[in-house]
């Protein structure tokens, strides 16, 4: 009750746009999980927080997660998720294919998960507290995991989703195909996000409904191996000639150097190369019915923008 009083307090009186965030627990189920949520619901918070650092099967068993949860209850705050990989396997892109087939359930369902947020954002290799991580670095450079990259090409959509037909074999729905797709209502341009989950290339073939010319383009990150990695021990300085393995320092002897000479002690900061990062592929004109051959391994972003 008197939770209830400070509530509406808050709400109708000083501040009404103050959302209030409850937790689920550390845990996406179990004994926490099913005793907070009723409690988060029966309290009246507006968005529940849920926490999923999981293993590769985990996400797999996730398709239909949100697809029945209560309409009329809280929403739904996924605040921090990650597939942490079994072994020492962190930010391998295995994972990244994982996370994207989740998201594409989260949009799917975005009347009820209204916010998700990744793991920690950055990550010092030396000095990290908790893997997996979206951005690493060192003292002399970063480099961004291939879950980032996912992330980016996630980050375009438009302002309303729509339903879309399953990937289809022959008569049978393929299963190791992900796809979420939305529509900007003010430019009419069309973004299909998909996972291909399966190491061979698949032909989609993308039935727009109307009679309007699109140009279509298709941006993606793909791998043979699921098991890379964009971390400094799979990688090289691009700017390896540059790269002094043991600086040194000249000035006088007992004297401090400047901050100039620090700066050039410890050499220029250097770009390492990343091992997986997006690609274009332009497919020009396009309209009414036509096909896309998408890579294996892939996470991407199909782009049709109307011709005027």
């Amino acid at each position: 009750m008197q939770r209830q009083l400070i509530r509406d307090y808050f709400y109708f009186r000083i501040y009404p746009e103050i959302e209030i965030i409850g937790s689920s627990g550390p845990n996406s189920e179990g004994h926490d999980f099913d005793y907070l949520w009723p409690e988060m619901k029966r309290i009246n918070v507006d968005l529940v927080d849920e926490h999923f650092y999981r293993p590769e099967s985990w996400f797999l068993a996730q398709g239909a997660r949100y697809d029945n949860y209560d309409r009329k209850g809280p929403k739904v705050f996924a605040g921090e998720y990650a597939c942490h990989g079994a072994g020492k396997k962190w930010n391998h892109f295995e994972a990244s294919l994982l996370e994207a087939a989740f998201m594409t359930t989260i949009e799917r369902n975005a009347d009820i998960v209204h916010m998700a947020t990744y793991a920690p954002l950055f990550a010092h290799i030396e000095g990290w507290q908790w893997r997996p991580d979206l951005i690493w670095f060192d003292n002399r450079g970063m480099w961004r995991s291939t879950n980032y990259y996912y992330q980016k090409l996630f980050s375009v959509a438009g302002d309303r989703a729509f339903e879309m037909t399953p990937a289809m074999e022959g008569a049978v729905a393929d299963t190791t195909v992900y796809m979420s797709p939305t529509i900007d209502t003010e430019s009419g341009e069309i973004f299909i996000k998909f996972v291909n989950s399966e190491c061979v290339d698949k032909v989609f073939t993308i039935n727009t409904g109307n009679k309007k010319v699109y140009e279509a383009s298709v941006e993606f990150i793909s791998s043979h191996d699921t098991k890379v990695k964009n971390q400094r021990d799979q990688n090289y300085y691009s700017s390896h000639p540059e790269y002094n393995q043991t600086p040194s320092f000249s000035g006088p002897r007992g004297e401090r150097p400047g901050l100039r000479e620090m700066a050039w002690r410890f050499g220029p900061r250097v770009k390492y190369t990343e091992a997986v990062v997006p690609h274009t592929k332009e497919y020009g004109k396009v309209k009414k019915s036509f096909e896309m051959r998408i890579p294996e391994n892939s996470v991407g972003i199909i782009r049709l923008k109307p011709v005027k």
